[in-house]
């Protein structure tokens, strides 16, 4: 019996190695005093890209294959979550896949967003299985770090 496809095995590095990325990211990003840091559970997550254009703090996260209805997207204090619960595939019985690379199920992220980004303003659209989110900036009064003493 001949195969015309077959999958590659991928090596036991690739989920640590993603991890360590997520974490070089979050230490650059701290020393920066960065506004959006991302922390992943650990299932599967969406992956993001956050950019500030316009005055808006933006954010866009591949969820292949799930729908609109398949989205949660929650604020809570300052933390942004991204809950995607697709289901399945039921037409395609588990015994006939070849390669099966494309999962669908739970994937959560979470983002915590900084002080400059006004939690009240957030907007969210969907479209071409990227969830875009958006905030406005908002202007943070930095405190003096000179203080004066009176001299009695």
């Amino acid at each position: 019996m001949t195969r015309t496809l077959f999958p590659l095995t991928r090596t036991s590095l690739s989920t640590p190695l993603l991890d360590e990325f997520d974490k070089f990211f979050n230490e650059f990003a701290n020393s920066f005093g960065s506004t959006i840091k991302t922390q992943q559970g650990k299932n599967q997550s969406p992956r993001i890209n956050a950019y500030k254009k316009d005055g808006k703090y933006c954010i866009d996260a591949a969820v292949p294959m799930a729908s609109k209805d398949d989205l949660d997207v929650e604020i809570e204090e300052n933390l942004l979550k991204i809950i995607v619960n697709a289901h399945q595939d039921k037409e395609v019985s588990e015994n006939d896949y070849i390669i099966r690379e494309i999962s669908r199920g739970q994937m959560t992220r979470i983002l915590s967003l900084g002080d400059d980004i006004d939690m009240d303003s957030a907007k969210s659209g969907f479209k071409d299985g990227i969830l875009h989110i958006e905030f406005n900036a908002k202007q943070i009064e930095e405190e003096s770090k000179t203080k004066k003493l009176v001299i009695e």
